[in-house]
This record gives C-alpha cells, sequence and structure tokens, in this order.
C-alpha cells in the first residue's frame, strides 16, 4: 500500500503541468469572474440603464414601480425577473457561465442573444467565456438575410373590428433582393382570437387575447391587404445600418415564443413594435411616447417626426382603388363591356372589342381580369366557367402588344397617414337649448379615436370611426352637470356606388345618449342604445370628397322611460358629407324613425355640422340640432393629442 501510495504521488508530479485543470479549478474561475462583472454591474447600475429596460420590456406602472410588460415566465430567469430589474440582471449573468452542451440551441446565451451581446459589450467579459455557438438562431437570420427595415402602415378596413385603426408591421428588407420585394419577410404582431362573435370587443379591450410575434412573407401581406381587403399600404423606409437591424432581430428571437396579453387601444400592433425599434437603436427611445393609447397612425407620426429615421415614403395602392381609377378613365360603353367581359357575359373574340386600337384593347381585358380577379376575392377554388373565363382573357390579351395605352392618367398619390390629423380630439363648447324654454350649456368632451364625417379627411378613411365619445354638461339654469352621451363604437363605411364593384354602404353605432323625444331632461332619459343599417352612398364630386348617402335604419333602446323599458324602431337616414376644400368641411344628416313596440312614437332628428380646421391640431365647428321638439345649438373649439 505505501510503495503504491509514492508511485501515485511521483506521477501526479510528473505528469501535473501536462493534464487538464481539475473542474473546480474551472469552476472557481467563473465564480471569480461571475463575481467581478456583478461588482461592475452594481457599481454602475445597469439594472437602471434605458436599453436594459428595453430589452425586458420594464415600464413603471400606476404606482411608479418597475414592471415587465412581459408576463411569460420563461422569459425571465429569476423568479422576481418581472418586477425587479436588479434580479434578473444578476441572474442572466450568472446564466451565461453555465456549462454549454452539445447542442447549445438552449443555452441562456443563445436563448437571450441580444441581452448577452449587450452585456458583453458594456462589461467587457474575460476572453476567458466559453461563447455557445447558436447555430440555430444564426441559420435562422441567414435564410431573411437582414439589410434594412421598413415600417409599413395597412390603411383602415372597417369591415373587420381588428383592423379598423389599421395595421402596421415592419418590413425586412434582404440584400439579396432588392429587385424582388415581395419575396422580402415582414414582422407582424396579432392577437389569436380564441373566442368572436359578441365577446369579441370585451375580449380585445380586456386584454383577453393573448398577442404573438410571426415572420411572414411580404406577398402574404399584399395579398391579405391589397388584394382581399382593399386596403392601401405605406412604406417608412427606416435609416438603421446594418448593426441597428442585427440588434432587432436578436432581440426578436428573444421574444419569438413569449406570449402577451393584447390589447386594441395600447398594447396592440402598434405598441408592440416599437420596443423592437428601441433594441435596434437605443437612442430612438420610440415606446416611451406612448402609455395609455396607442393607435398605428400616431406611431408612423412619431416615426416621421424623429429626426432623420425615415428617409423615403412609398406606396402602394390597393387593387381596388387601382381598379377604380381605370374605370374612370373609360367610356360607359367601354366600362360595360369591361364588365360583360369579366363576368362571362361576352364571350372573346369580340366585335365589340376589336373595334379599338390594340393598346387600347389590351388596356381593355386587363381591366377586365382586374375585376374578375376583385370578384371573386382573388381566391383559385373557383367555378370551372370563372376558370374558363380568366383563361380565355389572358389569351386573348397574350395575343396583343406587351404594353398597354400609355395615355392613362397616373394614379394620383393620396395624403400620406402621418400627415392626417392626430386621431385623439378633446373639445369645450357653449350652446343654447331651445325645447320651449331657453337655457344655455357648457360642454366638454373627449374621443380617443378616431375621425368623423365633418373633420378633415386628409390622410384617412373616406368614412367615420368613433370610439368612447364622451361627452359631459352642465345646463344653466337647472345648476347642472350631467353625462350627456357616451359613445362606444360609431362607424359610417361611405364607399361611394359604381355598377363594377357595386359597395354597400352601412352605419353602426351603440352607446348611450338621452331620447330626446321623450319630453323630460336629458339626464332622466339616457338610454342604451344600437342603431344602424345598409344602404348605398354616391360621389358628387370627381375627388369622392362630397358624397350623399340613403341607409335602412334599425334603432332600439333601453331605458327606464320607455313605456315599457325598451323600445324597437325602423326608418331612415339620408345625408350629405361634404368638402369642398380645407375650409368647407361638413356634414348633414336627416333620420326619421317609427317605433312601434315597446314606447309608440315617432321620432325626425336633424342634425348639421360644419368644421373649419385651424391648422393640423385645432378645430372649431358648429351644431345645429332638431330632435323632435327639442333644438340646440352650439360652437365648439376642439384640440387633437
Amino acid at each position: 500500500m505505501l510503495i503504491a501510495t509514492w508511485v501515485c504521488f511521483l506521477l501526479g508530479i510528473l505528469l501535473g503541468p501536462i493534464l487538464p485543470a481539475p473542474l473546480y479549478g474551472e469552476s472557481l474561475d467563473h465564480k471569480e469572474a461571475i463575481q467581478s462583472l456583478l461588482q461592475e454591474a452594481k457599481k454602475r447600475k445597469l439594472w437602471d440603464d434605458p436599453y436594459w429596460h428595453t430589452l425586458l420590456h420594464y415600464r413603471r406602472n400606476v404606482f411608479l414601480l418597475k414592471k415587465s410588460d412581459i408576463s411569460h415566465k420563461e422569459f425571465f430567469l429569476s423568479p422576481k425577473g418581472r418586477v425587479n430589474p436588479k434580479a434578473e440582471l444578476e441572474k442572466t449573468i450568472e446564466a451565461f457561465f453555465d456549462p454549454i452542451p452539445e447542442v447549445d440551441t438552449d443555452h441562456p446565451q443563445c436563448r437571450f442573444i441580444a441581452r448577452y451581446r449587450w452585456l458583453k459589450e458594456t462589461l467587457d467579459f474575460p476572453e476567458s467565456v466559453q461563447e455557445a455557438s447558436c447555430k440555430k438562431y444564426h441559420y435562422w437570420k441567414d435564410q431573411i438575410d437582414p439589410k434594412s427595415l421598413s415600417l409599413m402602415f395597412s390603411s383602415y378596413y372597417l369591415n373587420n373590428p381588428g383592423s379598423m385603426y389599421g395595421h402596421t408591421l415592419i418590413k425586412i428588407n434582404a440584400s439579396k433582393s432588392k429587385s424582388q420585394d415581395l419575396l422580402n419577410f415582414t414582422i407582424n404582431y396579432a392577437a389569436q382570437i380564441t373566442l368572436g362573435g359578441p365577446f369579441y370587443a370585451f375580449m380585445g379591450l380586456g386584454g383577453g387575447y393573448r398577442g404573438n410575434f410571426a415572420v411572414v412573407p411580404f406577398y402574404v401581406k399584399v395579398q391579405q391587404y391589397n388584394n382581399m381587403e382593399s386596403r392601401d399600404i405605406w412604406e417608412y423606409q427606416l435609416r438603421l445600418n446594418e448593426k441597428d437591424v442585427s440588434g432587432l432581430f436578436e432581440h426578436l428571437w428573444e421574444l419569438q415564443n413569449v406570449r402577451k396579453r393584447y390589447y386594441f387601444l395600447n398594447k396592440n400592433c402598434a405598441y408592440e413594435l416599437l420596443p423592437l425599434l428601441d433594441a435596434a437603436d437605443p437612442k430612438l427611445g420610440l415606446s416611451h411616447a406612448f402609455r395609455y393609447r396607442t393607435l398605428p397612425v400616431d406611431t408612423l407620426l412619431v416615426v416621421e417626426q424623429t429626426p432623420g429615421l425615415v428617409t423615403k415614403i412609398n406606396y402602394r395602392p390597393s387593387h381596388h382603388r387601382q381598379l377604380l381609377h381605370i374605370r374612370e378613365q373609360l367610356t360607359p360603353a367601354e366600362r360595360s363591356l369591361v364588365k360583360k367581359i369579366a363576368l362571362g357575359k361576352t364571350t372573346l373574340p369580340t366585335d365589340k372589342l376589336s373595334v379599338y386600337p390594340e393598346e387600347r384593347q389590351a388596356m381593355l381585358l386587363e381591366a377586365a381580369f382586374d375585376l374578375l380577379k376583385f370578384k371573386i376575392s382573388f381566391f383559385r377554388n373557383v367555378t370551372k366557367k370563372t376558370k374558363k373565363t380568366e383563361q380565355s382573357i389572358l389569351t386573348h390579351r397574350a395575343m396583343l402588344p406587351t404594353s398597354s395605352e400609355k395615355n392613362i392618367v397616373p394614379l394620383p398619390r393620396p395624403v400620406p397617414p402621418h400627415d392626417g390629423h392626430p386621431s385623439g380630439r378633446y373639445g369645450v363648447s357653449l350652446g343654447l337649448i331651445d325645447n320651449g324654454d331657453h337655457d344655455a350649456f357648457q360642454q366638454l368632451d373627449i374621443r380617443p379615436a378616431l375621425h368623423d364625417l365633418a373633420e378633415d379627411s386628409a390622410g384617412y378613411i373616406s368614412g367615420q370611426l368613433e370610439m368612447f365619445h364622451l361627452k359631459i354638461r352642465h345646463q344653466d339654469k337647472r345648476n347642472k352637470f350631467y353625462l350627456h352621451s357616451f359613445s362606444i363604437v360609431d362607424i359610417a363605411a361611405l364607399a361611394p356606388y359604381e355598377n363594377w364593384t357595386q359597395p354597400i354602404s352601412w352605419k353602426f353605432r351603440t352607446g348611450l345618449e338621452p331620447a330626446y323625444d321623450i319630453r323630460k331632461d336629458p339626464w332622466r332619459t339616457n338610454s342604451l342604445f344600437l342603431s344602424g343599417g345598409p344602404g348605398l352612398s354616391w360621389a358628387l364630386t370627381k375627388d369622392k370628397q362630397t358624397k350623399f348617402y340613403a341607409l335602412s335604419q334599425l334603432d332600439t333602446a333601453i331605458g327606464k322611460e320607455f313605456d315599457k323599458g325598451y323600445r324597437y324602431g325602423i326608418g331612415g337616414n339620408i345625408g350629405l358629407a361634404y368638402r369642398w376644400n380645407r375650409w368647407v368641411i361638413g356634414h348633414a344628416q336627416v333620420s326619421v324613425l317609427r317605433y312601434p313596440g315597446g314606447h309608440v312614437s315617432n321620432r325626425v332628428r336633424e342634425e348639421w355640422q360644419h368644421s373649419v380646421p385651424l391648422g393640423k391640431n385645432q378645430l372649431l365647428r358648429i351644431n345645429l340640432i332638431r330632435d323632435n321638439h327639442h333644438k340646440e345649438g352650439l360652437i365648439s373649439i376642439h384640440r387633437y393629442f
């Protein structure tokens, strides 16, 4: 036994210098490195660094305490990480020294690659730190090949509640596809709808849905927005270098499996893209500009106003807009022929087409093909008759010159969305009521979103979308403050009718308002109402800014002053929305209703609103209203925010 001990001792002396260090020695070195880095982080208070807050999505809550917007447990390495930036920073530094397995995909250096890159640069990690290869991340990034970024805005779409405010996404411009824009990818943030129908609004407003990021080909979004939903797409090219783009991609990788609560009015598609841009360039601070309300158009304004950030604005008109622009260039006979060809009612070849010059024929066949695609909503699963019509149009078009007629007027570029008025509005009003006894009143109102028919439509939809419009009044003689009305949603979709696409106009509104046809004080007759109906509208001017509409109207209400606690009625609504120049903007309408059930009565309501913009951020307005015996007039000054 003594001999064996001496042999081991001698071997240890001889072989010790060439054998690897024991594991406890390596662990000791790491512990020393970790302690050194933790001390340096403590000295510099890195947990209070704005970029650390950006990467962890920390914001101050109503109690002024820091808390991450993300509740996903796997996003944090410390159990206290969501509410304690210091604890999360310390745990993150320690985790980066974990042993690296053969497959390193889930190593903290790879899972939180943006954190690792920033801490390594900021704290100057020692060279002895073993780095994970993170092959999965680099393969993913190489496949997308990011070179530059653009912020995209898809315009308002009133036929889908989730898209009424428009939609923003980020387009990744690849270095290898400058001439193949449709092959680029987009970063999209959207809610995962699990319960729709009547619960949709409540779930969306209350954070009942979860949102997540997805990387989607750009051509998919063009097909969805431009073609199927007839929405214009605006592109704001951003001045971000390749290092900035890499920073955004690293943070996107960290968020790939994260689910967050989705709120329609603030934590939505528009807001959640801003921390990504802040991760690209910490100096931007875009997400700090929003807290309680974030609409896509407002984020465009902040991005566009950031000095040097936007280099160019591109416009991609919707298929529907292009189709109607071509229609306006045609004679009535040509419009009729194009429609018949598209619907398969005229068989090709036809003498009605051959009488035109070849370039004109080419243009008419292209218009017929575009109209056919619009009619079938760009779906490939169509009838045999439709397939035959499509093939016939393409075959005869191929026989003609490659270029169609050149004298078509170029499609005018509308005002970009960021140049419109801001989405929020508040105002003060002075008015006079006449319902047999004159009484002056004062009114305060606030509307978080978005636009009405009597506002300047530059940069907006040709319609109306208001939500959560609150009005509070004080009447002098009665010395009474009261809630005058609260409009939950008020929508007017007034696409001018033409016989190619045959759009239906409609209105829908719900909320709380006084029933003035009941001769009682307005605060006593406030009722919960729901009203709306379909119809048609017609453009009266070439620019389609002045429109007349005629709609059917169904009106229901619940209130204690009704004979049976409710009423329902039917009638009609006609109106004129006009914009002749920037100083002559307004809306006049008349509603006639008959209530046969619940509380039998008749109601005739007339209203005129005329607005005078005082620059981009203020508005002067005159309102005149007559609702049966009730008459009132008021003058208001509004300010946008």
